[in-house]
């Protein structure tokens, strides 16, 4: 469970200048970066959706403990052009940054096995109704 640990995505501008752990320096636009350290640079670091300090580990930890959280929410639709997928929804609590939501979700792509993306909602279950996503079914309301 977690990102596809071979795959990478350019930099954009939310990590642009930001330097990941053990990098020689900070990014540049279009420059690799592992997904996993992409979405902690966007997510945690640039965006403060999680508190000041929280490590990748941290992060990763975070995602990993809201899917076994027998509170979460457990949504799947079809996502696009992608196929299924299982978002794990649940209350950020202690773990909302001070740029943060009150929700927080972990979206895995059933087809490759692999994470999409951790993030809070800005828009909180409103972030679901987008025309993108179809078919959708709640097996489990998060509380």
């Amino acid at each position: 469970m977690g990102f596809d640990p071979t795959a990478s995505l350019p930099a954009d501008a939310r990590v642009f200048g930001l330097t990941p752990l053990g990098a020689r320096g900070p990014l540049r636009l279009g420059d690799p970066v592992d997904v996993a350290e992409l979405h902690y640079l966007r997510h945690a670091i640039f965006q403060q959706e999680w508190p000041v300090g929280t490590s990748r580990g941290d992060y990763i930890r975070s995602a990993r403990d809201l899917a076994v959280d027998p509170r979460s929410g457990v949504l799947v639709s079809e996502y696009r052009h992608y196929g299924w997928h299982v978002a794990i929804v649940g209350r950020s609590r202690s773990l909302q940054g001070s740029q943060g939501y009150p929700l927080m979700m972990v979206e895995y792509r059933v087809v490759n096995g692999y994470w999409t993306t951790v993030l809070q909602l800005r828009q909180g279950y409103a972030h679901f109704e987008a025309g993108y996503r179809t078919r959708k079914l709640w097996l489990r309301l998060p509380t």
